[in-house]
């Protein structure tokens, strides 16, 4: 069987090699983000348990919610929006954390 890479330069061969460890290296990253997000979502979901108490994590940092139900702004929040958007979370982590509780590593 023949090579396909045989009629490459040098300079192409290592461009192509190049090229190739760059897209190895993208993917890893890709990778390892999502392995991250389901790791917080673990540690998330351990550290709620059997609990009535939502769970969430901001900034890589796990908060349980202290209400059970809550109004800001004048809207009812849920624990699934709280849990869902990003945004919110930062706000109430921010400006309302008698809210939440950061929940320590273990």
């Amino acid at each position: 069987m023949e090579n396909p890479n045989a009629a490459l330069t040098l300079e192409e061969r290592f461009a192509l090699l190049e090229k190739q460890l760059a897209d190895q290296t993208a993917e890893s990253a890709a990778k390892d983000a999502v392995i991250e997000a389901q790791d917080l979502a673990l540690k998330a979901a351990n550290a709620q348990g059997a609990s009535a108490l939502t769970v969430f994590t901001h900034e890589k940092k796990a908060y349980q919610v202290l209400a059970g139900q809550f109004s800001l702004e004048g809207k009812i929040i849920t624990h699934e929006q709280l849990k869902a958007d990003a945004e919110l979370a930062q706000l109430v982590v921010e400006k309302y954390p008698d809210l939440v509780q950061l929940l320590e590593e273990k």
